[in-house]
């Protein structure tokens, strides 16, 4: 947990956009400046209405939370606190992209302390439609360069801005900034049933963050069985370490050099469970996610990162 955090939600909401703010700590005050991504939206709270740029304010005492909705992206909305908070954010449920399905979307977000400048992506298995990525930047005058399947090069002006594209399923990517940004995936709604999906949100760490073990649980589905993956990214000359409950990874794991890197990304089917994925070398790093998907039912999150403070800049 940290005291500065930036929202991030899907546009449009279809319903509504959330974000939900816990306090740690007694006393602790919290500011919330309306980001300009929620356009003519307002937030109302407290009988009041809130337009891009107003700042709401609330005092939290220890576990108590706060949540502000809009029919208007809350997207770089500037969340900052006196103490230590703990932020989530996303939509009551939405649907993303030409799909007809919908699910609610959240995850905790990183505070922008944790925020790095290098990141890699693999693309969602079995899937064709490609994926939303959403960058957002907390300092004036960002660049951001995407390369390896897909190319883009673009500078985000001012900070709370954001950039979304479209990147295809079939690229494995590379992603530098100039200063540190937050990304975040958004997985299209089910186009056809020959492709299971659902909305979800998944916050992607930097390579800055990577760990060097993750456990993890996959969640059940109430009508059957998710068809389970973990994905991975790790240096291309230690990917034949990866151990998963102690056992190598099978002989035909897909897996994908990064272009412009020294990285190799993929992913392995994982059975319904818990499972502990590590390095034969005490001293390797790897990204992780989890990834489910059933008819209409989709689920994926990072398994985990470090946190450390490696943006420790201030506004």
């Amino acid at each position: 947990m940290s005291d500065e955090y930036y929202v991030i939600t899907w546009a449009p909401p279809y319903r509504q956009c959330e974000m939900l703010v816990i306090g740690a700590e007694d006393s602790t005050s919290v500011t919330v400046t309306i980001g300009q991504s929620i356009g003519s939206g307002s937030v109302n709270y407290g009988g009041r209405n809130y337009y891009r740029g107003n700042v709401v304010t609330e005092t939290l005492n220890k576990y108590d939370t706060w949540q502000l909705v809009s029919t208007g992206d809350l997207t770089g909305s500037y969340v900052k606190s006196t103490k230590k908070v703990a932020v989530f954010s996303g939509n009551k449920k939405t649907k993303i992209g030409s799909g007809g399905s919908q699910d609610h979307l959240v995850e905790q977000l990183t505070p922008v302390d944790t925020w790095g400048k290098n990141f890699a992506t693999v693309p969602i298995p079995k899937r064709t439609v490609g994926d939303y990525f959403k960058f957002i930047t907390s300092e004036d005058s960002t660049t951001v360069t995407i390369s390896g399947g897909y190319s883009s090069t673009f500078t985000i002006s001012q900070k709370g801005g954001m950039v979304q594209k479209l990147i295809p399923s079939t690229a494995y990517c590379k992603i530098v900034a100039d200063k540190a940004i937050m990304v975040t995936q958004f997985v299209q709604s089910q186009q056809s049933s020959s492709e299971p999906s659902d909305p979800a949100m998944l916050i992607i760490p930097p390579v800055e963050q990577y760990g060097a073990d993750y456990t993890f649980s996959t969640p059940k589905y109430s009508l059957g069985s998710y068809e389970n993956f973990f994905m991975f990214i790790v240096e291309a000359s230690e990917a034949s370490g990866l151990r998963i409950d102690g056992k190598a990874f099978p002989t035909n794991t897909v897996n994908k050099a990064i272009s412009g890197t020294s990285l190799v990304g993929g992913y392995i089917s994982v059975s319904e469970g818990t499972h502990t994925v590590r390095h034969t070398s005490p001293i390797a790093i790897f990204g992780g996610f989890l990834y489910g998907k059933a008819n209409l039912e989709t689920y994926g999150f990072t398994t985990g990162m470090r946190m450390a403070r490696v943006n420790a800049v201030s506004n």
